[in-house]
């Protein structure tokens, strides 16, 4: 290493640059007034350039975020740049130093640290001189250490940088030979510890390659799943629609027989209503039988009463007769009453009876069969049906004989 310089730029009021020699390539300096788009928090650029018939190694020691002018705007940046006709062989050894001096020397001289970054206290480098000539002096002294010394080498007949080669990690770099790899082939070296190393990216990418896998395996069961669901869901709508068809046929067979119970219902409060009148009416033609026959008998063995009888006759006439008149639809009612009584009871003993409906109701629906105010029967062995029919015609001439008797 035969010379080397120390320049610090930035922007605390505008673009300014302090150098410990004069620039011969200020506009290269002020390039850097461009903010770097995506760049992390600290970037340690290596460039090589060439000047007229030299070739200068540029190390530059950039904070590109959250550092303010003096009057407190954003968007400014802070670089301090080693200049050197040397290539450095360790560069994060060179990094680390740079970054020691930023934090001892540079802060609080030329910057301030802030919550969120770093503010500069001065609108021009120059008004810090004594002390930046000072950070000159101590970092001229570090170069000189023999083993310090021994990592400066010639620098390659390199030429000179035309692009980025991209931000990778400092310590990914740190090997010799990947760094001549880079800049013998015209790239600038960008380096930062604020990004991630090629073995994390690597273990990253193999995660993330398997998080995809995993993903696109439960995607397939979700959907597989969803399938089996909707087929389910399917087959269960079907079943609900039969499920209400059904229910609308029995609420349909429950109408119609709740309608036919009703009927059924008025029909037994007629006759209830018919029997009450009836009994009211018993009362009144017994009297008129038991007068008829007695008036006839009478006649036969007192005929000297059949003046008087004959008058009592025509008064039991005139006060029955008027009633019966009067009451003339009661009395045909009791005379339906009894005929459908002897119809009953004949159909009951002779013909039982079995309802068909109840009994397609029985199959249909699980419901016990029921008659309509009448109940089933068993049929009977035929033998005690004819025992029965000749009891019946037995008593039915006893008390013909003890009608004639009498």
């Amino acid at each position: 290493m035969t010379s080397f310089n120390i320049i610090l730029h930035g922007v605390p009021d505008g673009q300014k640059v302090w150098s410990s020699d004069p620039l011969k390539q200020k506009g290269y300096i002020d390039a850097f007034y461009q903010p770097e788009p995506g760049a992390p928090e600290t970037l340690f650029q290596v460039e090589v350039r060439v000047e007229g018939n030299t070739r200068v190694c540029y190390y530059h020691y950039l904070k590109y975020r959250d550092i303010q002018a003096k009057d407190g705007r954003g968007g400014s940046y802070f670089g301090f740049t080693l200049s050197t006709d040397a290539l450095c062989a360790d560069l994060p050894l060179l990094f680390h130093h740079m970054d020691e001096v930023f934090h001892t020397a540079i802060l609080n001289t030329v910057l301030a640290a802030t919550p969120n970054g770093y503010k500069h206290l001065v609108a021009d480098y120059a008004e810090r001189n004594n002390e930046l000539h000072m950070l000159v002096e101590e970092f001229s002294m570090w170069l000189r250490k023999p083993w310090i010394k021994e990592l400066f080498g010639t620098l390659p007949q390199f030429p000179g940088a035309k692009q980025k080669y991209g931000i990778v990690n400092l310590e990914d770099f740190s090997a010799k030979q990947a760094v001549l790899n880079v800049l013998s082939k015209g790239f600038i070296l960008c380096l930062s510890p604020d990004v991630p190393r090629s073995a994390y990216i690597a273990e990253k990418k193999q995660l993330q390659d398997q998080l995809e896998q995993k993903d696109a395996e439960y995607d397939k069961r979700l959907q597989q799943e969803k399938k089996d669901t909707e087929k389910k869901v399917s087959t269960i709508r079907g079943e609900k629609d039969k499920l209400l068809q059904q229910i609308a046929t029995l609420e349909e067979n429950k109408k119609k027989l709740s309608a036919k119970l009703t009927a059924q219902n008025v029909v037994e409060g007629k006759l209830e209503a018919l029997k009450k009148d009836m009994e009211g009416l018993l009362p009144y033609l017994a009297i008129y039988m038991a007068g008829g026959s007695h008036d006839g008998k009478q006649q036969e063995e007192y005929p000297e009463e059949q003046e008087d009888s004959d008058i009592e006759k025509e008064e039991g006439e005139v006060k029955v007769l008027p009633f019966i008149k009067k009451n003339i639809a009661y009395f045909c009612l009791l005379c339906l009453f009894v005929a459908i009584i002897i119809a009953f009871c004949f159909g009951r003993y002779v013909f039982p009876s079995v309802s068909s409906e109840n009994e397609n109701a029985k199959k249909e629906y699980g419901i016990p069969s029921q008659t309509y105010g009448i109940s089933n029967r068993s049929e009977e062995p035929t033998g005690e049906k004819t025992d029965r029919s000749d009891s019946n015609l037995k008593k039915s001439g006893e008390y013909s004989s003890e009608y004639k008797g009498k």
